[in-house]
């Protein structure tokens, strides 16, 4: 018998009682993450499970979410095998995409559940048809609201077809909530090694005042439209509920699936993440800006504060930027920023290694800081350009203090124009739907706005960021 459970307490238990039993040797208790979670090579035989019911744990979406990777885990890696699940919620039990074979009811008290009892089998390949490939599988009878909702994300991917094939672009958002009862935003990310498709579905929470079931129900209606119109399985459809985020929730990790992937941006490689965080380390309406600094980047030495993944410093070294700073508070981000560096074949030190360098600064170089700690410690060094995108609000535990952009931008902007040369650039970018720029309060700089930064795949949503280029007067 073998046991595995994510967290480190339920697995010290096990041991207690493993021990207690006096079962050591018998009964190996180890501590894994779903996703790596295997069958034994060569063994087939009953896998037990008792996920979350949703009585005491988790959110509605969190828990299909682990549901549809519970069911994917099994139909990957455990074939041939027969799974029992402790089920309190039937609706739940279909996220699996498995059929039971027998089901028992039982009770836990007030809570109904159910004994799901599964054959794990390889899945039916399609029959093929008259030009020998698999013919497409059959689409469900649609509400009227579900046909609306596919017919719009059909005139959209038409409609945006000719400018991602013009423009390269092979990341884009083909749907954002057109239908208000269709409350969702749906990218598409085409993976650059395979070029398969992925899309990323996030869903805007509904206000109180819609009825859940109606709302699960519409959630069920848009999935199967993605996936039969776009010709997607269930490991290419991400979804994810988008909510209002605060303090550590901003960066929280809500799976450890590490499925990553490259995509292709311009002359750019960066990996994407589509299941572990709430955004996929590519802020896709920031394309135009990226594209921009690039061909500004040129012989500049380039400063990136709250860098996020990076994307932006490694377009401006492939811009050819002659150096590029990137500082960001986030070890993981930092760490998938290294990771875009080298996917491009450009070498960077940080964010970890030593930094009090000895000879000479490295070209790309990755600083774990507090962005605006930092840059008040930065005493002569200078920069040609520096790009500015803080967050709407953040009270990470690490910083000293809060950040509110539309208190602090003030402080902010001042801050990193001094840090300007002669003739430098700050492009300072915000995505708060509200922000105002205090103009009066930047006294002794020319501000422009940046025009042209909002790209065909978001002109539905025209505040989704704002971008100014700042300089020093005179």
């Amino acid at each position: 018998m073998i046991g595995y459970d994510a967290e480190p307490d339920a697995v010290r238990a096990a041991l207690a009682c493993v021990s207690a039993a006096g079962l050591q040797g018998v009964v190996h208790i180890e501590k894994r993450s779903l996703a790596e979670v295997e069958a034994p090579s060569g063994l087939t035989g009953l896998v037990v499970c008792n996920p979350p019911w949703g009585e005491r744990l988790g959110n509605r979406r969190e828990l299909e979410s682990l549901y549809a990777a519970l069911g994917r885990q099994l139909r990957e890696h455990f074939v041939g095998w027969e799974a029992a699940l402790l089920c309190g919620d039937t609706s739940l039990g279909r996220s699996l995409g498995l059929r039971a074979r027998k089901r028992n009811v039982l009770h836990d008290g007030p809570i109904e559940c159910q004994i799901l009892r599964i054959d794990v089998h390889e899945p039916k390949p399609r029959p093929l048809g008259a030009d020998g490939k698999p013919e497409p599988a059959p689409v469900r009878e649609r509400s009227e609201g579900a046909r609306s909702f596919a017919n719009r994300l059909s005139k959209n991917k038409k409609k945006l077809r000719a400018w991602s094939k013009r423009e390269g672009v092979s990341c884009y958002r083909l749907y954002e909530a057109d239908i208000p009862e269709y409350n969702f935003a749906v990218d598409l990310y085409e993976a650059a090694d395979t070029g398969l498709l992925h899309a990323h579905v996030q869903e805007y929470a509904p206000p109180d005042t819609v009825d859940e079931g109606d709302a699960r129900r519409r959630r069920g209606e848009a999935l199967a439209v993605i996936r039969e119109d776009l010709g997607l399985t269930r490991e290419r459809v991400h979804i994810k509920r988008r909510e209002r985020q605060k303090g550590a929730k901003q960066y929280a990790k809500l799976d450890d699936s590490g499925n990553e992937f490259a995509v292709r941006e311009g002359p750019a490689r960066l990996w994407v993440n589509l299941d572990d965080y709430l955004d996929t380390g590519l802020f896709l309406d920031h394309r135009p800006v990226r594209a921009k600094l690039r061909e500004a980047a040129a012989g500049k030495q380039v400063l990136n504060l709250f860098c996020y993944t990076a994307s932006v410093s490694v377009h401006a070294a492939l811009g050819r930027a002659s150096s590029t700073t990137s500082v960001d508070l986030s070890r993981i981000y930092l760490e998938w920023a290294a990771r875009n560096f080298a996917l491009n074949g450009l070498a960077c030190v940080g964010p970890e290694e030593d930094q009090g360098y000895r000879r000479s600064r490295p070209a790309h170089e990755l600083i774990r800081d507090d962005a605006l700690e930092w840059i008040r410690e930065q005493g002569s060094r200078r920069w040609d350009l520096i790009f500015c995108d803080p967050p709407s609000f953040s009270n990470s535990k690490r910083m000293r203090g809060t950040l509110d952009v539309q208190r602090d931008h003030v402080e902010i902007i001042h801050r990193c124009a001094a840090l300007l040369r002669p003739q430098g650039q700050l492009w300072f970018s915000t995505n708060l739907r509200k922000f105002k720029l205090d103009i009066e309060g930047l006294d002794g700089l020319v501000v422009e706005e940046l025009s042209g930064t909002i790209p065909p795949d978001f002109a539905r949503n025209k505040t989704i960021h704002r971008c100014w280029v700042i300089t020093r007067r005179g």
